[in-house]
């Protein structure tokens, strides 16, 4: 798609490249519309001679401060796309494109169990947020009563969330240390680069738990 093609379908992306890149840039640039996935985002792939970007407009909301800072947070790690520039009052976040890397799938993950397990200790390690955090299993909680309430539990969710309650009460009885943990770790939220190491898709999944459950 070519880039004034999109253009006339988003203002917003119109606005953002027209003040972010350089003219010379913006001769050569090209702009795809990118699909897939749960999120709610606007997804764009932008190209420039010398980089590749991708480019994420959300819809502005309180928590939204919240979660650039723990997704910069992380980017700064190592394990998670570059930042190149953040905007959270107007819903705008640039990062690298992952073009060498691909998501992986259980039986790769068992191969990938060590530079995961590498990603996974870099965010046990990230220092707690200084704003308040969603513990995880209040998000277990708060996403099992969405869907009961759309009639689409049954009596084997039911018993599932019961053994999570009561683990949660056997880890919360012993007082282990708690630390951030990756919410919604699965094959679509990492890529294994071609030099074997990890990239996580991490923003609002952020959250507060003993790092058993991950």
């Amino acid at each position: 798609m070519a880039a004034a093609e999109v253009y006339q379908k988003e203002d917003r992306l119109t606005t953002f490249i027209d003040s972010y890149f350089t003219e010379t840039e913006k001769k050569k640039i090209e702009v795809r519309s990118l699909t897939g996935g749960w999120s709610s985002a606007k997804l764009f792939h932008v190209k420039t001679p010398e980089n590749q970007y991708a480019l994420r407009f959300l819809h502005p909301h309180k928590s939204l401060p919240h979660e650039y800072y723990m997704l910069e947070l992380v980017s700064k790690t190592g394990i998670a796309p570059h930042i190149y520039y953040m905007d959270a009052e107007r819903g705008i976040i640039l990062m690298s494109y992952i073009n060498d890397a691909k998501t992986i799938s259980l039986d790769e993950a068992k191969v990938a169990i060590l530079p995961i397990a590498h990603a996974l200790r870099q965010v046990h390690n990230i220092p707690k947020a200084p704003f308040p955090l969603m513990r995880f299993i209040d998000k277990i909680r708060q996403n099992y009563s969405k869907l009961e309430n759309h009639c689409l539990m049954d009596e084997n969710y039911a018993e599932i969330m019961r053994g999570v309650e009561s683990l949660h009460l056997k880890l919360e009885a012993r007082s282990y240390p708690k630390s951030m943990i990756h919410g919604d770790l699965h094959g679509k939220n990492m890529f294994l680069t071609k030099e074997g190491s990890i990239l996580s898709l991490i923003g609002k999944v952020l959250v507060m738990m003993i790092p058993f459950l991950i």
